[in-house]
């Protein structure tokens, strides 16, 4: 369960840093 937290996580930062460059 914590793991697709840490994961989902993971992508959200991905995911905003992609759309900041």
């Amino acid at each position: 369960m914590y793991l697709f937290i840490y994961l989902y996580i993971c992508v959200s930062t991905a995911s905003h840093l992609v759309g900041t460059f």
